[in-house]
């Protein structure tokens, strides 16, 4: 009874498989059916379907234990196979039509950016002091062809309160202005005078850029004012460069004018000697000295 029970529980499970087979066809040839845009023409299907099974005795041998039939009426004369009745819709449901007519990604065109070859910068100067940058020009450009001697303090006084960068900023912005058809040259002092930029002797520079610029570098470089202050070695420096102008920066009020008129009348050329007088933050007008 085992046996037998066990061979009905899988002859049941196979007809139901197979029915809903059938089912499952039978309703796709309806689907077919009412869809087709040529319903008049198409061959008539038998859809019918008959499922027959038996169970056979318990002393059965086990292959016609399992035996099975699903069978069908006949086709009409002269239809068709069923392979060929069934043909694909023209229309397809809206879900599939919806998903093929999506369009493609869009892949945008490569291009290719040309690159530039990096051009090695030239190094840029290192910025100067704050001094040469932000003085203040202690006079306007001077006619063509003229030539100043300028004469910078630089006694301990002069160390006071910025008076130093004070002057060397105002000397510096007034070279700026000069035409370069006007030389120039300085001269430092206090205990004694010399000439910070190296240049032949008698010699006056024209206010070119590089010039201007090997200007600040010497003055740069100079130490810290100290000491006391020699006008008269000052003065006698700029004469000796034989110059049309001189112009002395100064925070000094008590210049010893006897010993300077001395000093001009001696001068191999004449010259007009002016004061600029220094303060903390600022350098006076130019005033001629008689």
């Amino acid at each position: 009874m085992r046996r037998s029970g066990s061979v009905r529980s899988a002859v049941a499970a196979s007809v139901g498989v197979h029915a809903l087979l059938a089912v499952g066809l039978v309703l796709l040839l309806r689907w077919h059916s009412d869809r087709s845009d040529d319903a008049t023409t198409a061959p008539s299907i038998d859809t019918r379907a008959e499922v027959r099974f038996e169970f056979l005795e318990e002393d059965a041998s086990p292959a016609a234990e399992a035996q099975a039939e699903i069978s069908r009426p006949p086709l009409a004369e002269n239809s068709p196979p069923l392979a060929n009745a069934i043909a694909i819709p023209r229309t397809l449901p809206a879900e599939l039509s919806a998903l093929l007519r999506i369009p493609p990604p869009v892949v945008s065109p490569v291009v290719e950016v040309p690159v530039t070859p990096a051009v090695s910068a030239e190094p840029r100067p290192k910025p100067g002091p704050a001094w040469a940058t932000g003085g203040t020009a202690a006079h306007g450009p001077l006619a063509p062809q003229q030539t100043i001697v300028y004469v910078l303090d630089a006694s301990g006084s002069m160390g006071e309160w910025g008076k130093f960068d004070t002057a060397r900023g105002a000397l510096i912005a007034t070279l700026k202005l000069q035409p370069e058809s006007v030389r120039f040259q300085i001269v430092i002092y206090a205990g004694s005078a010399t000439l910070p930029i190296r240049a032949a002797p008698g010699e006056c520079l024209a206010a070119t850029a590089s010039n201007v610029d090997r200007a600040i570098e010497a003055l740069r470089t100079l130490d810290s004012p100290a000491g006391r202050s020699n006008h008269i070695d000052g003065l006698r420096a700029a004469l000796a460069l034989r110059p049309d102008l001189v112009l002395f920066f100064t925070d000094a009020d008590d210049l010893p004018m006897a010993p300077l008129r001395g000093a001009l009348k001696q001068a191999a050329k004449p010259a007009t000697v002016c004061l600029a007088r220094v303060a903390a933050r600022r350098v006076e007008t130019p005033v001629e000295l008689k």
